[in-house]
């Protein structure tokens, strides 16, 4: 393995190892097998980070793999290199991270789109009728997205996975955002 041969090679407490699967599996967690939702056991895979030793290297909670170039780049040179887009873990705070607008996409079915929208420790899944392969139309986010979850990511992480009532406001809130984010 990757491992026993830096350690073999004594090098292993110098390296910065981060080891990413590219997308979760769910067995029947939320009646589902596979990985086609957009639930967190799909979109938020493992991730394993090994930080040299007696180094300073932040390790960001609610990662995004576009991240992670751009903080190795800056962790060896110093430097973020203009075509790389992203957030540095060493630039974003638990704050930012908090405000920071997390936008998964997926098509689903037959003809159905999904969109993921993370912000402020809330995720709403919404699903709209599309023309697959392509994303919906101005017409059809018009018409509405129909929202099928709505829950706080704490609770997800901690086990609890049924869906949270929602005031109306909070729905028409989260509703406008989509056209933006579309």
């Amino acid at each position: 393995s990757l491992l026993f041969v830096l350690r073999e090679r004594v090098i292993l407490d110098d390296s910065l190892v981060i080891i990413v699967g590219d997308h979760g599996e769910e067995f029947l967690e939320n009646g589902f097998v596979g990985h086609a939702t957009l639930n967190d056991t799909n979109i938020r895979p493992a991730m394993i980070v090994k930080h040299p030793k007696n180094e300073r290297f932040p390790v960001r909670e609610n990662a995004d793999y576009i991240d992670i170039l751009l903080t190795i780049s800056e962790f060896v040179t110093g430097n973020i290199p203009d075509q790389c887009i992203g957030n540095s873990w060493f630039q974003i705070d638990k704050a930012e991270a908090e405000d920071k607008i997390r936008i998964t996409e997926a098509f689903t079915g037959a003809s159905t789109y999904a969109i993921s929208v993370e912000q402020h420790g809330k995720k709403g899944i919404f699903m709209y009728d599309a023309d697959i392969p392509d994303r919906p139309t101005r017409l059809q986010i018009q018409d509405g997205a129909k929202m099928k979850q709505f829950r706080s990511i704490e609770a997800v992480r901690n086990g609890i996975e049924s869906n949270q009532s929602l005031s109306e406001e909070s729905k028409t809130n989260w509703k406008n955002m989509l056209p933006i984010l579309s």
